[in-house]
């Protein structure tokens, strides 16, 4: 079994939780017993032609006569698109859902609730021409959460640009699966809940009760 600074440093990937996907029901190594959000492999190859269509689009500006910046954007949010779906092919799960937090594949690891301040949807933009809902993620104090999560150089650097370009949120792109953003939202919403009322419970529960 993976150990804690393994799984933190963003090791495992969707593919080791294959098997268990199926029942919608994953046991993770730090986050327990867990809920899956399964990619639907369809929508995953659908992204891979539609990144190349549109590189395809951009690459053609002789024909289609657009301007040349365009074209640079449009190539650009094509090959992103298509390299993350190419990535996600062989990813059974996207999400996992747990009493301590969750984590998304492919991303940093497990994020745990006490580090979430809020959860809502919001908009990613591939290009000028498409985006995508995503669920948002605001974390409570995003400078310390960069600073104690375990990734390497690279990871966390782009984790850094991530929440300077998105204030402070952790993006999750649900496109490739069968469940929408609203309700991935919904679904979130309700552990954050149960775990906010359980630590208040233990708080209280260690606090005990005051003298007369």
């Amino acid at each position: 079994m993976p150990s804690r600074g393994e799984i933190m440093g963003g090791q495992a990937s969707g593919a080791k939780y294959q098997r268990q996907a199926d029942d919608m029901n994953v046991q993770h190594p730090v986050l327990g017993d867990c809920d899956a959000i399964p990619y639907d492999r369809t929508r995953k190859f659908l992204g891979v032609l539609i990144g190349a269509a549109i590189v395809a689009i951009g690459l053609d500006t002789t024909v289609i006569g657009m301007p040349v910046v365009v074209s640079i954007v449009l190539v650009v949010g094509g090959v992103l698109l298509g390299a993350e779906s190419v990535r996600r092919v062989r990813m059974q799960v996207c999400l996992l859902l747990g009493d301590p937090g969750f984590e998304s594949f492919p991303g940093i690891g497990p994020v745990f609730w006490k580090d979430v301040a809020l959860i809502g949807v919001g908009q990613l933009r591939w290009s000028p021409f498409m985006r995508t809902h995503v669920v948002l993620v605001q974390l409570a104090q995003p400078a310390v959460f960069l600073a104690t999560h375990k990734l390497n150089f690279f990871r966390k650097l782009a984790l850094r640009l991530d929440l300077r370009l998105q204030q402070g949120h952790l993006g999750l792109d649900l496109s490739e699966t069968a469940t929408s953003a609203g309700k991935a939202v919904g679904l979130m919403q309700a552990r954050l809940w149960a775990y906010r009322q359980s630590s208040s419970t233990e708080s209280a529960t260690r606090s005990g009760p005051k003298p007369a």
